[in-house]
């Protein structure tokens, strides 16, 4: 079965989650980035992986998310028309313990048999930390929900060429999704303060206002719950792990 994995990257070197994204992506045969102008030495980085390919841009194009993902599936597909399932992670993600070559290869077989094209997993949004997430003010909305990050391709998969922030983050074209139960995203693009405030600024500059915006500095609702110890892969380093309810506010 070929798994070629797919991701829109930008400065995730300086942000100490490239090494992270990379061990959790060794399943795929191949993978396929779109680097938004990365200035972090991210692109040199991708140099030591044989099977990434990369489409650079001279601008971080983040407001033409979905355009740039459209061309990254159009290179992908053309490349490797042969591909069984693309997945989808982002670069501030990592994969829960146990996920390798063998037990996913496990679930798409399981999934293809079901009829199943498309997949969706649970996400957990660490929380100033690397072990909280949080649940309140609909951080937890995703992970009840599911992402879904598996793409079978079943040649139909396409993306629209539209404009602006908050699409759907994944193509067109799958009939029948369905949820993994036994298999999470661990999303750490909350887990220091620095994400949470660059995120917040990059949001406010594309012009996006009230709750959506106002949500990433609210702590008053603040609620979290610890992630349980098997779900962390061994090799996570564990920097931040002091409870975010004992921290000073981020906005009082």
């Amino acid at each position: 079965m070929k798994i070629i994995g797919f991701a829109q990257l930008y400065n995730e070197l300086e942000k100490g989650n490239l090494e992270n994204w990379f061990t959790s992506m060794r399943f795929c045969d191949y993978i396929y980035v779109y680097d938004q102008n990365s200035q972090d030495g991210s692109l040199e980085y991708y140099n030591k992986y044989p099977n990434v390919t990369v489409i650079p841009s001279d601008t971080n194009d983040f407001a033409n998310e979905i355009k740039c993902k459209s061309l990254l599936l159009r290179t992908l597909l053309k490349d490797h028309p042969d591909t069984d399932w693309i997945f989808w992670m982002d670069g501030d993600t990592i994969l829960e313990s146990g996920a390798n070559k063998t037990s996913i290869e496990s679930i798409l077989y399981k999934a293809q048999d079901s009829g199943f094209d498309g997949l969706k997993v649970g996400h957990y949004n660490l929380w100033r930390s690397d072990i909280y997430h949080r649940t309140d003010n609909e951080y937890d909305w995703l992970h009840k929900h599911g992402v879904t990050a598996f793409w079978k391709n079943n040649g139909n998969l396409s993306f629209p060429e539209s404009a602006g922030l908050h699409q759907n983050q994944f193509p067109n074209g799958m009939q029948n999704i369905g949820r993994i139960q036994n298999l999470n995203l661990i999303h750490r693009g909350f887990s220091t303060d620095d994400q949470i405030t660059t995120r917040y600024n990059i949001y406010k500059e594309r012009g996006q206002t009230g709750w959506a915006l106002d949500r990433l500095l609210d702590e008053e609702t603040l609620t979290v719950e610890k992630l349980s110890e098997d779900l962390l892969p061994k090799w996570f380093d564990l920097r931040y792990t002091q409870n975010p309810l004992t921290l000073e506010r981020l906005k009082k």
